[in-house]
């Protein structure tokens, strides 16, 4: 099998509104693997509207790319497991998430 998953497929990111304080929204992102291997490496995107923003971020590093993201190398995620330690602040609605790579450990 593959190291390396293909886009769309090994992983989902979800993200999920913990609070709205109106203009700003507090948002947890739940990495759900639906792989059968243990993922050690997530690429994910975020898209926004335009003008929108992030005001905040944990466990969310910077990606390769625009609006690409990544994990920190420290998150390792069991087959069927939800890791929801990631997050951001917002203004404006949630952002629209998409898993681009993954990698097994």
């Amino acid at each position: 099998m593959s190291k390396y998953g293909h886009a769309g497929h090994g992983f989902s990111v979800t993200p999920v509104m913990r609070e709205d304080f109106g203009d700003h929204k507090k948002i947890d992102l739940f990495f759900r693997n639906e792989d059968i291997q243990e993922i050690g490496y997530f690429r994910f995107k975020m898209t926004f509207q335009p003008n929108q923003k992030i005001e905040n971020k944990w466990n969310i590093l910077n990606g390769p790319n625009a609006n690409e993201y990544l994990l920190p190398d420290w998150v390792r995620l069991p087959p069927g497991e939800t890791y929801k330690e990631s997050g951001l602040v917002v203004n404006g609605p949630l952002p629209v998430t998409l898993g681009l790579e993954h990698r097994y450990c």
